[in-house]
């Protein structure tokens, strides 16, 4: 499962390097807005054209790769999938902070999702197995994503127009 959720790491590595110019070149913070949405519309859309499949077939897909013995990983690769596109996005936001050395926002928001990864998944893991972990990764990185956007959008570009 894991081997198929890594896949979705690279599609916004690509999209970040064509899209997100270097450092250098951003004066404003406000410049980093339109790159970035562009880049995170591309990584959400391609992703997409993954996901469908794994969504409507996950069990044939895991056959015709793996064979049956592997049939019963079938239910986390969604839940991986998903937890790779918001470290994905999340990576994109964190890119577009680094312009400005803020490579703190990032790392709390990181921290934050690791943390809720820990004691979530504590439990889930205990209740439903591996079901529970994969879950519980998803949660925990569609969280941290959640708190860097937040960060971005009430933090980051609001000092941007207070430095106007």
């Amino acid at each position: 499962g894991e081997t198929f959720a890594q896949i979705f790491a690279i599609v916004p590595s690509v999209f970040a390097a064509i899209l997100l110019p270097k450092s250098t070149k951003f004066l404003k913070r406000q410049e980093t807005k339109k790159p970035l949405y562009q880049s995170i519309f591309i990584t959400i859309s391609c992703s997409l054209l993954f996901v469908v499949p794994f969504v409507v077939m996950p069990e044939f897909i895991i056959k015709i790769t793996f064979g049956d013995n592997y049939l019963k990983t079938a239910g986390i690769i969604l839940p991986l999938i998903f937890a790779i596109i918001f470290i994905s996005i999340h990576t994109l936001y964190a890119q577009a902070m680094f312009a400005f050395n803020k490579v703190n926002f990032p790392m709390y928001s990181m921290f934050f999702g690791s943390v809720i990864n820990c004691l979530i998944g504590f439990f889930l893991t205990k209740k439903f197995g591996i079901n529970g972990t994969a879950f519980s990764l998803m949660f925990s990185c569609f969280l941290s994503l959640a708190m860097l956007s937040c960060i971005y959008h009430f933090l980051f570009l609001k000092r941007a127009s207070n430095e106007n």
